[in-house]
């Protein structure tokens, strides 16, 4: 077992710092200094992790919006405007695009909401990067930083 799996986390490190005892005030403060900015060293690393997967998942995500909006132009030219030709009567190939158009709109509308879900996972993660990274690192102690 490695060190930084004994090692604990960093919300308890930063409590344990603090309840030490130290000869002096001035030790004591160099202490909660370092440890803090060892920590908040690892946080920042970690939030421009989030960010940089946020923004990575917005730019992957753009595909099902423009799938959405492709429907939503294609339904009016495809299919309504075919039956206002026909006098509201669709023919075979007219009711298999709908049907079609229907499909991929189902499939799109799917693909929204599983963003929808995940873009609100990391706005969490973004909103408390501390919190996210103290969870993290609880969940898979091998990633606590060893200070």
């Amino acid at each position: 077992m490695s060190s930084s799996a004994l090692s604990p986390d960093p919300e308890q490190l930063r409590i344990s710092i603090r309840e030490a005892a130290y000869p002096n005030t001035q030790s004591e403060k160099d202490a909660v200094t370092a440890v803090d900015r060892a920590v908040f060293d690892k946080v920042r690393v970690y939030e421009d992790h989030i960010v940089a997967a946020a923004e990575a998942f917005l730019d992957e995500q753009s595909v099902h919006l423009m799938a959405a909006e492709e429907i939503c132009e294609q339904l009016p030219e495809q299919v309504t405007y075919a039956l206002d030709k026909r006098g509201a009567t669709a023919d075979a190939a007219t009711a298999g695009r709908l049907k079609d158009l229907r499909s991929a709109a189902y499939s799109a509308i799917d693909a929204l909401r599983r963003s929808e879900r995940e873009a609100a996972w990391h706005q969490a993660k973004a909103e408390d990067p501390y919190g996210s990274y103290v969870d993290m690192t609880r969940k898979y102690p091998m990633l606590r930083p060893s200070i």
